[in-house]
């Protein structure tokens, strides 16, 4: 019998990975909140009160092309 490589992990869900993503931003920033908004737009609202809507769009499209890299790529 030949021997089959390891599968590779497929790449979490974009909600799975948007979620991971912003809980990782409150705990490398603290003070802010992250909220999801949609499955690649994130509510960012900074200590000072400033509020901001950021994507994770591409984020994801390199996520996706090497899982592996996550924590890079966040």
């Amino acid at each position: 019998m030949a021997a089959c490589a390891p599968a590779e992990a497929a790449p979490a869900s974009r909600e799975t990975f948007r979620d991971a993503f912003a809980q990782w931003a409150e705990r490398a920033m603290p003070g802010v909140k992250v909220k999801a908004l949609d499955g690649a737009t994130l509510g960012v609202t900074w200590p000072d009160g400033a509020y901001e809507k950021l994507s994770i769009a591409t984020a994801y499209e390199y996520y996706e092309k090497d899982p592996e890299r996550s924590e890079e790529i966040m």
